[in-house]
C-alpha cells in the first residue's frame, strides 16, 4: 500500500508554491473583476442610451398630445356653434 505524499509545510519550496498559487488566484480574480466591470459599464451605457431615446420619444408624444388637445378645443368650439345654430333653427 502506498502512502500519499505528505505536504512539506514550512519548507521554502512549499511557501514559494503557495505564494505563486495565491498570486495566480489573485490575478484570476482581478481578471474576472475587470471583465465584470466592463460588462457593467457596457450595460450602464446601453441603459443610458435607451433612456435618452425614451426621453426623446416621451417629449414627442407630449408635443403631439398638446397639438391634439388644441385641435379638440377647436372642434369643441365648432360643435358648440353648430349646436347653437341648430337650436335657433328649430325654435323658428
Amino acid at each position: 500500500m502506498t502512502m500519499p505524499e505528505q505536504p512539506s509545510y514550512g519548507s521554502a519550496e512549499a511557501e514559494v508554491d503557495a505564494q505563486a498559487e495565491g498570486t495566480s488566484n489573485v490575478a484570476q480574480a482581478a481578471e474576472r473583476l475587470n471583465g465584470a466591470l466592463e460588462r457593467l459599464e457596457a450595460l450602464v451605457e446601453q441603459r443610458a442610451a435607451q433612456e435618452g431615446n425614451l426621453t426623446a420619444e416621451i417629449q414627442q408624444v407630449r408635443r403631439e398630445n398638446e397639438q391634439l388637445k388644441a385641435l379638440l378645443d377647436q372642434l369643441a368650439g365648432r360643435v358648440d356653434v353648430a349646436v347653437s345654430r341648430l337650436e335657433e333653427v328649430l325654435k323658428e
